[in-house]
């Protein structure tokens, strides 16, 4: 049971631009603030350059970053012999870079090929407390993920749609293998 009187309160704030460079050429920014009550306030700008050569095939660089502040149960859940809370907790951040293709194949087929790049702050992971045997969320140090996806989507009959993917990439933990972070 979680009984606790945490009042909590988030206000936020987004705005988004799209120019048209050329007729081929798009570039959208935006950027957005937070601020919650049990954590720092955050601003985090987004950008993407759009490039359309023909109509079967766009190129996309996208870069963002973004926050989550902890959640109530995060910051304060107990449960004997079990967890405890962590009212220390910072919020997670993240930094993206990706670049993308996408390539008309045919009528019904569409082909898509991701490359991206994470850099992320204070990722929140549930750890055993050696002192007292009791799970505990605690903010990780940097988390770098680097990877590649590879998809190819399809429209099939009456509406019927079905796509298959796949993912390969590298999650570490200052150096060290990410836990709970499959390679593909």
């Amino acid at each position: 049971i979680f009984d606790g009187d945490y009042p909590f309160e988030v206000l936020s704030f987004y705005m988004e631009d799209e120019y048209q460079v050329t007729r081929d050429l798009t570039l959208t920014l935006g950027w957005r603030w937070d601020r919650y009550a049990m954590a720092k306030s955050s601003a985090n700008p987004r950008g993407a350059l759009i490039y359309k050569p023909r109509p079967s095939s766009t190129f996309k660089l996208l870069y963002g970053e973004a926050f989550r502040a902890p959640n109530m149960y995060e910051l304060h859940y107990e449960a004997p012999d079990e967890a405890k809370g962590n009212p220390r907790l910072d919020p997670e951040e993240i930094h993206t870079a990706e670049a993308v293709w996408e390539q008309r194949l045919s009528q019904r087929l569409w082909g898509l090929v991701s490359l991206y790049n994470y850099r992320m702050e204070g990722l929140l992971e549930q750890r055993l407390d050696p002192a007292d045997a009791l799970l505990q969320f605690h903010n990780t140090d940097e988390v770098r993920a680097r990877g590649m996806e590879l998809e190819c989507r399809g429209f099939l009959w009456r509406g019927a749609t079905g796509y298959v993917s796949y993912v390969f990439q590298r999650a570490e933990e200052t150096k060290k293998e990410l836990s709970n972070s499959p390679g593909q």
